[in-house]
């Protein structure tokens, strides 16, 4: 704590309390100052300007967040395009069980019509043998 207030962090060539009073404030208040001032921000980010500590902070938060909805919004869409790509694949390679369905049900109806019309036919046939008898 004594080397943030004194300075010298780094080397005993940039102390800035050099007479080593434990209540010089001096160097606290100059880097509360440096917090609070505007600096131009790096061109390493999507945020550009000038902006103090918190502002590029809450630059960064709001950048982020945009980031986080855009890949969201992003994986939802591949999840859909996925999920259309599936049903399109088993719509053409696999079984579809309600077409399946249906089918059976129309073969089902198919056989009970054919089954009539040769009952018809027996009894025409058989109608005519005996008259003819």
């Amino acid at each position: 704590m004594s080397r943030l207030r004194d300075g010298g962090i780094y080397s005993d060539d940039t102390v800035v309390n050099t007479t080593g009073a434990a209540g010089y404030a001096a160097r606290l208040t100059i880097l509360t100052g440096n917090l609070a001032a505007a600096r131009t921000i790096g061109t390493g980010t999507d945020i550009s300007g000038a902006a103090t500590l918190a502002g590029f902070a809450a630059a960064s938060a709001g950048w982020l967040s945009q980031q986080r909805k855009d890949v969201a919004a992003d994986a939802e869409y591949q999840a859909t395009l996925l999920s259309r790509a599936t049903d399109a694949l088993s719509n053409v390679a696999g079984v579809n069980g309600d077409d399946e369905t249906a089918l059976t049900l129309q073969l089902e109806r198919s056989y009970t019509a054919s089954a009539k019309i040769l009952t018809v036919v027996d009894d025409l046939l058989k109608t005519l043998m005996d008259a003819v008898r």
